[in-house]
């Protein structure tokens, strides 16, 4: 049986390894139709974390620690804070505000201009930021992200497409010089939402299928508009 939550684990692990291997790609053909993308228009972006998502991002404890008043200096105290529940609390609420501060925004004119209103849900199931060492010892690898997307009619509630899993992956650097260069492009979790953004974007509002990592199979329905 298919299970979404396994399905983004393997996409990310397969987008883990090296920068040079990547899993298939897969026609994901698009979800609304040529009357559909002229009617409506996106006036409602929601996103949320999914309940059992796995969010592996090392890099970020640090900061975090400090904003909870801890030596972050100290890796023990850091190491210890990013496994207790404070800790995995402070990421994932991280990883939420960034879904709706930067990825949001950037799905508004995924469709184009019609008069009647859509709402588009995004979840996110998986999120890996590469951590330095890999980058060190290994040598690059790919950051990536997996969610599902879903949209449906503003007003009535009424599904306009089934929900798809996608997942995209950004190059980490390699070596020290990786590291540095990564760090110098900004927050890697802010450069994933940002280059997430176009491929759902593509897959809403493109008018012929592209290519995209997923699955065809749909996932379970994700949260429809409330108070309809």
């Amino acid at each position: 049986m298919f299970h979404p939550r396994l399905s983004a684990a393997a996409l990310l692990t397969a987008l883990s390894i090296s920068g040079c291997a990547e899993p298939d790609r897969t026609q994901i053909d698009n979800p609304l139709t040529t009357e559909q993308r002229a009617l409506y228009f996106i006036d409602t972006v929601e996103t949320t974390v999914a309940s059992d998502a796995t969010i592996n991002w090392e890099t970020a404890y640090p900061r975090l620690a400090e904003e909870a008043g801890l030596n972050s200096e100290d890796p023990l105290v850091v190491a210890r804070f990013a496994d207790s529940p404070a800790g995995k609390a402070a990421l994932r609420a991280l990883v939420t505000d960034g879904l709706q501060s930067v990825l949001a925004p950037r799905l508004k004119d995924a469709l184009g201009k019609g008069s009647k209103p859509a709402f588009l849900a995004f979840q996110l199931q998986a999120l890996r930021v590469v951590s330095p060492g890999q980058q060190i010892v290994v040598g690059g690898g790919l950051h990536g992200i997996a969610g599902a997307v879903q949209i449906y009619d503003g007003m009535t509630g009424e599904k306009l497409s089934w929900a798809q899993l996608l997942a995209v992956g950004i190059p980490a650097g390699s070596g020290i010089v990786g590291v540095m260069a990564d760090q110098q492009a900004g927050p890697a979790n802010t450069r994933l939402l940002t280059g997430f953004a176009p491929h759902l974007k593509g897959w809403v509002g493109a008018s012929h299928p592209i290519i995209l990592y997923g699955e065809k199979t749909p996932v379970p329905d994700l949260p429809a508009p409330r108070g309809i």
